[in-house]
């Protein structure tokens, strides 16, 4: 509930532009919009409880599975490195894999927050084309919705690739501060345990 808030202000702020030339920074200009409409703030909140959750349960079931069946360290083994090294290779397996398989749900999280931001929050244009828009076509504001409304949305515009947009990024990421993490934890649990 406490991460819900901070995301939406981080994602809209990414994608703001200057309404007017008093305000320079978008991140102060985002925090004002959402000062007037508090409860957007916790846009894509469910969505967010349905990968979060589910997410780390799965990928602690499968750290401990990668663990205990790939990098097994012996029993007699008292150092620290090779508690970090099997933390670091299962926590980055297992982290990747898991986040794989939550893109799409973090794709649909992200449409849901970017829909309830500020009005010039407007469709992005598309690789194709990226020539100004004519001042007399009227930009298209991003609908919210539902995640279905989204999730269907995005499967006529782009179909499943783009469901999976950004994910070699997401995987990479997940990857690298899961191992990271678990690895630490791996290797302070084994220095901890065998000097206190």
């Amino acid at each position: 509930a406490i991460t819900n808030p901070a995301e939406v202000l981080t994602q809209n702020a990414q994608v703001v532009q200057a309404q007017s030339s008093h305000s320079r920074s978008p991140l102060l200009s985002t925090v004002r919009h959402f000062s007037r409409h508090p409860a957007k703030l916790w846009a894509g909140y469910t969505m967010l409880a349905a990968s979060h959750l589910p997410g780390t349960s799965l990928t602690f079931l499968l750290y401990e599975y990668l663990k205990t069946d790939w990098f097994e360290v012996p029993q007699n083994c008292s150092e620290v490195r090779t508690y970090f090294k099997r933390g670091l290779y299962s926590g980055a397996l297992a982290s990747a894999a898991v986040s794989l398989l939550f893109i799409p749900v973090d794709v649909v999280k992200t449409h849901l927050r970017l829909a309830v931001g500020m009005p010039t929050h407007s469709q992005l244009p598309s690789k194709t084309d990226l020539r100004a828009t004519p001042v007399s076509v009227k930009v298209q504001r991003v609908s919210s919705g539902n995640a279905m409304a989204v999730t269907r949305r995005i499967l006529a515009k782009d179909g499943i690739r783009g469901l999976f947009r950004g994910g070699a990024l997401t995987c990479l990421a997940a990857g690298l501060g899961g191992g990271l993490f678990l690895g630490c934890y791996d290797g302070f649990k084994a220095y901890f345990g065998a000097h206190v």
